[in-house]
């Protein structure tokens, strides 16, 4: 089990770091200046930081390069650029961090910043395995900070409708589900992290879209009590991943893709009605009543997007800049105002826990358009992972 003794020098670092929470401004460090960190979370920052709300500090990447264009894409940023993660926060020593680095780094890094006395912002996926989401969850819990973890899609106000929909049993008894994603592989990467053995972090689509997938049907439905893959990884990287799941009686298959356009939605179907959640748009969501007649579902939800306690101003997001603005004014306000995260480190690791059995669990799926060769072979490695 891991677990840290604070000492006296410690408890004073954690003193220093939660001194600027009165003004609000907040010294942050991101580690990982990646294509997530550039396309993604830039903009958003740029705008925390004209607010007053946080200014970014410091950069860490072993990429210079990579620092240095985010720094200049950073609002009049003065940060300074560090390749070594212990030294950035040593220098600095940030009240927040982002943890925007590769998946098989996340534990690594997260832990050191939460030990150092910062609060934490992580990426999806939280980790790997179990294993590393509990060394994760101790380190903020015996520090006392803040550990919320990036899943942006909880801030598209159509999913938080369809999430009502669900609970309030507008749907009825909900018999059955079926998700696809899938569109070709675009991504401008800036690392082959992805790309790599499950080992080193890379796990193909199933790490990439599925912790999304399986974070909104939690969300929706509860923890799986069973989950049944196949992928075309044999011995390399699934592009394709084929599910069978079951949560708690409500049964349904995910499909994910790298490379075959799908129908982007997640259908769910209820004694009542069946619902139509569209996956790219952040308003599009529609019933098909028993008669079939379809009804476009009024999407209301917003979110906060200032610090104030009372009065809060909301928006409700269109874009994913938009999105994910809100979800760091909501990290910011889970520090500032003791509000939950929209996903902290206990709920994220029920989704890496499913992802982990399913990655345990896959086996080859039937690929019939392989010439006779590959047959042979895909059918050796068939066997062999039985």
């Amino acid at each position: 089990m891991f677990s840290i003794a604070l000492s006296r020098d410690r408890r004073a670092v954690l003193e220093r770091t939660a001194r600027p929470l009165a003004s609000r401004c907040m010294r942050a460090v991101i580690i990982g200046c990646g294509a997530v960190t550039e396309n993604l979370y830039a903009g958003p920052l740029r705008r925390l930081e004209r607010q007053g709300l946080c200014r970014v500090v410091g950069l860490v990447d072993p990429d210079r390069v990579r620092t240095g264009v985010l720094r200049r894409k950073l609002w009049r940023s003065k940060a300074r650029l560090y390749e070594d993660v212990a030294d950035g926060l040593a220098a600095e020593e940030p009240n927040i961090v982002f943890v925007l680095s590769p998946a098989h780094l996340h534990v690594e890094h997260a832990v050191a910043a939460l030990l150092h006395g910062s609060h934490v912002l992580c990426e999806k996926p939280m980790a790997r395995n179990s294993a590393e989401c509990d060394r994760m969850n101790e380190a903020a819990s015996a520090n006392k900070r803040v550990l919320a973890i990036g899943m942006v899609r909880r801030f598209f106000p159509s999913y938080h409708q369809l999430k009502q929909l669900v609970a309030s049993g507008t749907l009825g008894t909900i018999r059955s589900f079926s998700y696809q994603e899938g569109r070709r592989f675009d991504w401008n990467v800036r690392s082959a992290a992805g790309f790599r053995s499950r080992d080193n972090g890379g796990a193909g689509v199933l790490l990439d879209i599925g912790p999304h997938a399986l974070d909104l049907l939690t969300w929706c439905f509860g923890v799986p009590s069973q989950l049944r893959c196949s992928d075309d990884a044999l011995e390399g990287i699934a592009a394709n991943v084929v599910i069978d799941a079951n949560f708690g009686g409500i049964k349904g298959c995910i499909q994910l893709s790298w490379d075959t356009p799908l129908a982007n939605e997640l259908r769910i179907v209820g004694s009542n009605a069946e619902a139509v959640l569209r996956l790219d748009p952040f308003d599009k969501l529609a019933m098909i009543q028993p008669d079939g007649r379809i009804e476009e579902v009024r999407i209301g939800c917003k979110f906060a997007a200032d610090l104030r306690a009372s009065r809060t101003r909301s928006i409700q997001p269109r874009i994913y800049s938009q999105a994910i603005y809100c979800q760091l004014v909501q990290f910011l306000r889970a520090i500032c105002l003791g509000e939950s995260p929209a996903v902290d480190g206990v709920e994220a690791s029920n989704c890496v826990a499913s992802l982990q059995a399913v990655s345990e669990s896959s086996r080859p799926m039937e690929m019939n358009w392989l010439s006779a060769g590959c047959r042979q072979s895909f059918n050796q490695i068939q066997r062999r992972n039985r």
